[in-house]
């Protein structure tokens, strides 16, 4: 990522009765403005109830001060070309003033040069004020998503892993009523984004092309060959839930990727192959997972997921996964 700081002086402007402040617009954050964005999230959500937070990976920050100190930021993730997600948060101390209008503004501005991409505000509806705004600017409500967690800390009085009550037995029922009472055969990978978990039923094993290799040995050289070049790989907040292939592994029957971050884990791009689907592998994977992750010191495994993917949300309900928050999406 290029560093960049540009500043833009505001003073007495009349119409949003701002004095004396300063927008800050870098792709690189100092440790200072690390320490405000901190501080001002943490503020908002002892203030308002918010449980969203503001990662600090984020493409571009416009931060702005008042009389030099902090009041209010706005980040930005280039998720696509055609549209960035955003994250606001304005000081209890200094709401009022227009400050989150004017960093969209230079948002927008900064946007105009760059094709004009769609800017998607986020909110977990817990900051009414904040809901208003959008509303109050035109802002559409775009989508809905459910952040949902599976909590492996609690312990049970036999001294097992609580969460193993909750788990159902591996044996589901497909869509033709039969059982699914299987184990599969788990693969774990290291990629540059992240762990990438391939399962394979019993007696399913990949078979070589005419070079001899299999599919596994391609993407293993493949994996190897991209960890030498230097692009930037990185994980978005927003997690895949369709169930459209295998993640160009066409001998798995369901894969996912995985984020560790001490003992907790990001589950995502979870996919079942189109022709083995409603068999219950899916759910059979699941529990394989977290069973391997509690073992393996994970107590914690959250994941995003579509306010409209019915059957995600009920695999993953069924699996023990609740619900902990709910992002709306606002396009402006």
């Amino acid at each position: 990522m290029n560093m960049m700081h540009t500043n833009t002086a505001h003073t007495n402007l009349t119409r949003t009765n701002m004095t004396h402040t300063n927008i800050t617009h870098t792709t690189t954050l100092s440790r200072k403005e690390q320490e405000d964005i901190r501080r001002i999230s943490a503020l908002c959500r002892l203030t308002d109830g918010l449980s969203l937070s503001c990662p600090e990976d984020g493409d571009e920050y416009w931060l702005l001060e008042e009389d030099a100190t902090a009041a209010a930021f706005l980040a930005v993730y280039k998720t696509e070309e055609t549209m960035w997600e955003c994250y606001a948060f304005t000081h209890p101390d200094f709401r009022r003033k227009g400050y989150f209008s004017a960093l969209l503004e230079q948002v927008c501005q900064y946007s105009e040069a760059l094709g004009e991409p769609e800017l998607c505000l986020v909110t977990d509806n817990k900051c009414p004020a904040a809901t208003a705004a959008l509303r109050e600017l035109g802002a559409e409500l775009w989508n809905e998503e459910y952040m949902m967690e599976y909590n492996t800390a609690a312990g049970s009085k036999d001294g097992k892993s609580a969460s193993h009550a909750s788990l159902p037995n591996r044996a589901s029922d497909g869509a033709d009523g039969r059982k699914q009472d299987m184990e599969l055969d788990m693969d774990i990978r290291p990629t540059l984004e992240g762990l990438l978990i391939c399962a394979r039923r019993p007696g399913d094993h990949p078979s070589p092309d005419k070079d001899g290799i299999t599919s596994q040995d391609r993407d293993d050289i493949t994996a190897r060959n991209k960890a030498h070049s230097t692009a930037r790989s990185k994980v978005h907040s927003t997690a895949q839930d369709n169930t459209s292939g295998t993640d160009s592994t066409p001998d798995a029957c369901v894969t996912c990727r995985l984020s560790l971050n001490s003992t907790a884990a990001y589950l995502y791009s979870l996919e079942t192959a189109p022709a083995l689907r409603r068999r219950g592998l899916a759910s059979c994977f699941l529990i394989q997972l977290i069973r391997y992750l509690e073992r393996e010191g994970i107590r914690r495994i959250c994941l995003q997921v579509s306010g409209s993917n019915e059957p995600a949300l009920h695999l993953y309900r069924k699996t023990g996964f609740r619900i902990t928050e709910t992002l709306s999406y606002y396009l402006y």
